[in-house]
């Protein structure tokens, strides 16, 4: 009987054991899925703030174009214009189709040599660029480019590749891009962002 005891003393603290490291990978789990929607949820609010920048270029041309061209050719452009706009209303943002782009457009075709620590010269890129919201809306911005460029003939793919693809790698990968502290064995998702001073014509809460 008290062979019984201890065998059953035992599968009980193992069994503790188990459901205590369960609840640490469920509270890991969780914080890291809370950790990469607020990050995505930055990366959301700086892609609205690129599109409503747009916006408001796009105004601005419009007006010049209808003060030089005359109101009634302003007019008739300018309905035009808002109609393209209209149609061509920017996809939002899905972390999920993104994921699934980069992973097949930048991780399995890219090849650059990689400093294996910190601090080292040359190409750096961060295996988990999900986590950093610059990245997020730099390579969301690449990916409606990319869409763009594979279904138009000629130059297009090279264009994309020239002055779209190769700036966003660099400006990630720099000294001081979002990836400068990152290596493939390390990972750095708060680090070096730039604050703003407190609004003086606000009124403090």
């Amino acid at each position: 009987m008290s062979i019984d005891i201890d065998i059953d003393d035992a599968a009980f603290i193992e069994l503790a054991e188990e459901l205590a490291k369960l609840r640490r990978q469920v509270a890991a789990l969780s914080t890291n899925q809370e950790r990469i929607e607020n990050t995505a949820e930055r990366a959301v609010r700086g892609l609205d703030d690129l599109e409503a920048q747009l916006e408001e270029t796009a105004a601005a041309a419009e007006f010049a174009a209808r003060s030089t061209q005359g109101d009634g050719a302003g007019e008739s452009e300018g309905g035009d214009a808002g109609t393209d706009r209209e149609r061509a209303a920017p996809e939002p943002l899905d972390m999920d189709v993104l994921y699934d782009w980069v992973c097949q457009n930048i991780g399995q075709w890219a090849q650059r040599k990689v400093p294996t620590t910190t601090g080292s010269s040359g190409f750096r890129w961060c295996n988990q660029w999900f986590e950093h919201p610059e990245a997020i809306t730099r390579l969301w911005t690449l990916r409606l480019v990319w869409v763009e460029a594979v279904g138009q003939p000629g130059p297009s793919m090279w264009t994309y590749l020239h002055n779209f693809l190769d700036p966003t790698l660099h400006a990630l990968s720099a000294d001081t891009g979002p990836f400068h502290a990152c290596s493939p064995f390390k990972h750095e998702p708060d680090k070096g962002f730039l604050e703003s001073a407190p609004a003086p014509w606000r009124q403090p809460d």
